[in-house]
């Protein structure tokens, strides 16, 4: 073997290491991406005298690309929390949502239904009841995706916690 046919051959093993070095630095890249954009599902309920909201909460660190959420009430199954909600002719809610999929950025929110109003009125404190109520037998879950469409599915997530201390 000549000394050229040494510094080919030299050439080509190190070409095929870094071959070899470079597929399993992108296959260690792709799964390092894939974990690093992956949403988190959190479930954030308020209660106060004067304000009532239910959100969710992307605590991930890349986008949550909702699906399919799931809301419970003992029988009755809806797609959006506003309709399970009793309804009131005068006091409005001040913001809710109906979209059956939508996209969270991470540690950011989405409001499920949320309502304002003066605690000394008495309509809106009786309201108030109603909705806490209606509220504490619900429970939620979410299915959802991150960017690069690998499923997630939350825990059922009951509201009794926050809402049935009232009664």
């Amino acid at each position: 073997m000549t000394t050229s046919d040494k510094i080919a051959l030299a050439s080509f093993i190190i070409a095929a290491l870094s071959f070899i070095l470079t597929i399993a630095v992108i296959y260690l890249t792709n799964r390092h991406n894939r974990l690093t954009v992956k949403p988190i599902f959190k479930l954030i309920p308020y209660d106060t005298e004067d304000y009532i909201a239910v959100f969710i909460k992307n605590s991930g660190t890349g986008p949550m690309l909702r699906n399919k959420m799931t809301i419970k009430n003992n029988s009755l199954t809806a797609t959006s929390l506003i309709d399970l909600m009793p309804s009131h002719q005068t006091i409005k809610w001040t913001n809710f949502s109906k979209f059956e999929e939508f996209v969270i950025p991470a540690n950011e929110t989405e409001t499920l239904i949320e309502i304002k109003g003066d605690s000394n009125n008495k309509d809106f404190n009786d309201y108030k009841m109603q909705i806490r109520r209606a509220l504490k037998d619900i429970s939620i879950s979410c299915e959802y995706a991150d960017i690069y469409g690998q499923k997630f599915k939350s825990e059922l997530v009951k509201l009794d916690y926050c809402y049935g201390r009232h009664f």
